[in-house]
C-alpha cells in the first residue's frame, strides 16, 4: 500500500535536511530536500539560480519541484524554508501530512553561521533571520499537523517524534 509524502517546513537551519533523512531512514522510505532536486534538475546551484535568474525564478522552480514531489509516495520531503511564501504551495501542502521544525532564533543564527550557500541570508544574519520568523512563522503554522520545537532537541529525538506520530495514525 502507497502512502502519501510527509513534508517538513521551518526556517533554514531548522534541520528539515537532517531530520528529514533520519525519518525517511526510520520509515523505510525515500527522502527529497526540494533545494537539492532543484539544483540537480536545473543544474545549477541554489546561489547561482538567485544570482543569474532572481527570486522570481528560483520560486517558480520551487513550486515546480514542489508539486512533482507532492505526487511520490513512500516519501519524506523537506522543503525550502520560504515555501510556505506561496498561497499555493500552503494549499497543496495542506492536502498533506506536514511537520514544522520550529526553533528559536539564536539557534538559526547558530545552525547557519557557516553557510555560504543561502542567498537570502547575506547581510545581517539575525537582523534577516527575525524578519523571516516574524513572516513566515504564521504560514508554517497554517500547513502544519505536528509541530515540534527543535530548538533544544537532538535530530534523532525529532525524528523519533515524528516517526511515532507517523505509527500513531497521522496518515490514517
Amino acid at each position: 500500500m502507497s502512502v502519501a509524502p510527509i513534508f517538513l517546513v521551518g526556517m533554514p537551519g531548522s534541520g528539515k535536511t537532517t531530520i528529514g533523512s533520519l525519518v525517511a531512514d526510520l520509515l523505510h522510505r525515500e527522502f527529497y530536500d526540494c533545494d537539492q532536486v532543484m539544483e540537480i534538475k536545473h543544474d545549477r546551484t541554489i546561489p547561482d539560480i538567485f544570482e543569474e535568474l532572481g527570486e522570481d525564478t528560483f520560486r517558480d522552480w520551487e513550486t515546480s519541484v514542489l508539486h512533482t514531489l507532492s505526487e511520490q509516495q513512500d516519501t519524506v520531503i523537506a522543503t525550502g524554508g520560504g515555501v510556505v511564501l506561496r498561497e499555493k504551495n500552503r494549499k497543496l501542502l495542506n492536502r498533506f501530512p506536514v511537520v514544522y521544525l520550529e526553533s528559536n532564533l539564536q539557534i538559526l543564527l547558530h545552525q547557519t553561521r557557516t553557510q555560504n550557500t543561502r542567498p537570502l541570508l547575506e547581510g545581517n544574519r539575525k537582523d534577516v533571520l527575525e524578519q523571516m520568523l516574524e513572516t513566515r512563522s504564521p504560514y508554517y503554522l497554517e500547513v502544519a499537523d505536528l509541530t515540534i520545537d527543535v530548538s533544544s532537541r537532538h535530530p534523532s529525538e525529532a525524528a523519533k517524534i515524528i516517526y511515532r506520530w507517523v505509527r500513531e495514525g497521522a496518515l490514517a
